[in-house]
């Protein structure tokens, strides 16, 4: 006769001898692009920091997108904003990060938004084993002075405007 203990130990010594790994260990791919992406957002991270130093109301952004790894800056709106769009537009600076391993490429794509005006997104594309410190860095300081140069042009016509909305 059956007993539950009986029952439960051959379902246990099933469990043992049918136990496969639930997960393939990751690859060398899979390994060579957390290790590219790590390393674009150590050599892209500082030069936000400073930009952030300058421009204090901008936020951290670290979040991922359809598979692409995304960190940047974001001045956001708040529900009690909507109403008042003139008093805070919405901006960011957003590097967006894709490596693909089985191509042997990455790619950052810069999107740049001040005070609700939109700047062209511009995407630049590396081969991995020819990726350098020194164009990732011309990149992103190219994009943080574009995108500080425009916040500051454009704070400056938000303020006349918030004026003028408010007459």
């Amino acid at each position: 006769m059956n007993t539950p203990a009986e029952a439960f130990r051959r379902l246990r010594e099933q469990a043992r001898r049918d136990r496969r790994p639930s997960h393939a260990p990751p690859s060398s791919r899979t390994l060579a692009a957390i290790d590219v992406r790590e390393r674009l957002e150590a050599r892209i991270r500082p030069v936000l920091d400073a930009l952030r130093e300058s421009l204090p109301e901008l936020r951290p952004l670290r979040r991922t997108d359809s598979g692409a790894w995304v960190v940047g800056l974001v001045h956001p709106l708040t529900a009690e904003d909507r109403a008042g769009r003139a008093a805070r537009p919405f901006s960011r600076l957003e590097f967006v990060v894709e490596v693909q391993p089985d191509c042997g490429t990455a790619a950052i794509t810069v999107r740049g938004t001040t005070f609700d005006r939109d700047a062209p997104s511009r995407r630049h594309a590396f081969r991995i084993e020819e990726l350098t410190d020194e164009a990732v860095d011309r990149v992103v300081e190219e994009a943080s002075v574009d995108f500080a140069r425009r916040w500051h042009a454009a704070a400056d016509g938000a303020a006349e405007r918030r004026v003028e909305a408010e007459a």
